[in-house]
């Protein structure tokens, strides 16, 4: 179901979000209208897919779930499993959206209320070894129910997450 959403003014100030690539920030914008009145949906990046990005030719399921792992490494949205159920949270997403007549949710909320203010992982970078698997693998809980990220609430250094943001930039222009 359509949602009309607006985008806050401070948006334009973010460095969170200028520190993404442009598909992450473009998926990050179509969230906003999939996810319900509580800034949640399944986190099923086949269904994300389908119902807010199959018309871009050059993304598959895969491509959003890279773009929801960059998402999350920049604290803007939150992946947990509640209730046997995978899902994603956008942070703080009530300072920004006022439904004006909010339905009650069909996903469980964030189980750790206080994630949803601020998650970075502890030492301000993308990814932590917690964050990998042996194999190089990133986990989540959707994938492996023992993973548990090493979150705190403090606020990353902007500057090494916008280098990194870079580096990523540089490496998808280098290999197209």
């Amino acid at each position: 179901m359509a949602r009309i959403r607006s985008i806050h003014p401070d948006a334009h100030q973010s460095e969170k979000l200028a520190g993404l690539t442009s598909d992450a920030e473009r998926l990050y914008w179509r969230l906003q209208g999939h996810c319900d009145d509580h800034g949640r949906c399944e986190d099923n990046p086949r269904l994300i897919w389908g119902m807010t990005c199959s018309l871009i030719a050059s993304w598959t399921h895969q491509t959003v779930d890279q773009l929801i792992d960059e998402l999350a490494d920049a604290g803007l949205v939150v992946r947990y499993e509640a209730a046997g159920k995978a899902c994603i949270q956008v942070v703080r997403w009530s300072d920004y959206q006022h439904p004006q007549r909010p339905k009650a949710s069909a996903l469980p909320p964030v189980p750790d209320a206080s994630l949803t203010d601020r998650v970075h992982v502890a030492d301000g970078s993308p990814a932590t070894t917690g964050d990998v698997d042996a194999g190089g693998e990133r986990r989540h809980p959707r994938r492996d129910p023992s993973y548990t990220s090493p979150v705190d609430n403090s606020e990353p250094d902007l500057s090494e997450v916008q280098l990194a943001a870079l580096a990523r930039i540089e490496q998808e222009r280098a290999a197209s």
